[in-house]
């Protein structure tokens, strides 16, 4: 991982200039398109696409673009990196290349500490071998005066004071033995302390691996999640949209349904003045307009004597009123069976 990250940061730092070169020579040529437009509206492919994350390892950002407006050359989608720095890494990446950072540190500390206790270790054997060479010619040494005690016995005086004499110097070597015995002691004391600490700094470095790894997980799983909310975002705007848009032609319904509504009661209200009519002449219908007229009738006599008297005969008959006659039905009887 080590490795990985100072190459990724050394090709960044090293492809800086030239990508510091082609942003100027990209924002030249947008300024010249703006300057002097084409006017191929209509013809060009138009895109939409936001930018990603930086990818740290290889120092890239990706733009995924799907298509809004275009003919059938158009392709429907298409991605398009650019190069991009450390300081575009999002602050999750940065911590964690942080904290790598520190436990390679650590681990450099903790094999500088392994390598100085093996150097310490190997003086610490050398010491004992040569206190143990010591140890064996101070025994030789000792033989040797025994051996020259037995051989001399009780001569004289000066070989009783150098049998003293000796005696002393054996009880200051016993010392300085026991001295070192002492030193050598606490040196396996150091020694196994330090064989502790070794491995705590072990189960320390476990455990920061481990938590490292959770920690990619927890990026891997929120970054899942950024692009799901980012999802249901862009669903809920198009849902609002289609909601905007149904809302707008269910006002113009209801405007279509309110002025049926009022035909319809004016129907409704024609219908019921056309239904009163009918039954008032359908009963005027039924009902006589006036009593029988008499029928008049008229005759003229002639006198064919010299008075010559025109006689004329009115006679008036009365017609008999045929008026219809209204019978109400009966009820209907309902018998048990």
């Amino acid at each position: 991982m080590k490795n990985s990250f100072s190459k990724d940061s050394k090709t960044s730092e090293a492809s800086n200039p030239s990508e510091s070169l082609k942003e100027v020579e990209s924002k030249n040529n947008e300024a010249a398109t703006r300057m002097h437009p084409a006017h191929e509206e209509y013809n060009e492919c138009r895109y939409v696409g936001e930018w990603g994350d930086c990818d740290p390892f290889k120092m890239v950002r990706i733009k995924e673009e799907r298509l809004v407006l275009g003919g059938s050359e158009c392709v429907e989608k298409r991605n398009i990196t650019k190069p991009c720095s450390r300081n575009e890494l999002p602050p999750g990446t940065l911590w964690l290349i942080n904290e790598h950072k520190l436990c390679v540190l650590e681990l450099q500390k903790l094999k500088s500490m392994v390598e100085d206790l093996h150097r310490y270790i190997d003086l610490i054997h050398q010491r004992g071998q040569s206190l143990f060479n010591a140890y064996n010619e101070l025994r030789k040494r000792l033989m040797e005066i025994r051996r020259e005690i037995t051989m001399i016995g009780e001569q004289n005086h000066d070989a009783e004071q150098t049998i003293n004499r000796l005696r002393k110097e054996v009880e200051d070597w016993k010392g300085r033995s026991n001295k070192m015995q002492i030193e050598l002691n606490q040196l396996k004391a150091q020694l196994k302390g330090m064989e502790i600490q070794v491995r705590a700094t072990k189960i320390k470095n476990e455990d920061l691996m481990k938590k490292k790894e959770e920690i990619l997980a927890e990026q891997i799983r929120l970054s899942s999640q950024l692009d799901e909310l980012k999802t249901d975002n862009r669903n809920l705007k198009t849902e609002l949209l289609d909601a905007e848009r149904y809302k707008d032609e269910l006002k113009g319904l209801l405007v279509n349904v309110s002025i049926l509504n009022d035909k319809i009661k004016r129907i409704k209200d024609e219908l019921h003045k056309t239904r009163d009519e009918l039954r008032k002449s359908r009963l005027e219908a039924a009902l006589p307009k006036s009593k029988g007229q008499p029928i008049i009738n008229k005759d003229t006599k002639v006198n064919l004597d010299m008075s010559m008297w025109i006689i004329h005969n009115i006679t008036k008959e009365e017609m008999p009123v045929n008026e219809p006659l209204l019978k109400y039905g009966e009820e209907p009887k309902y018998e048990k069976y």
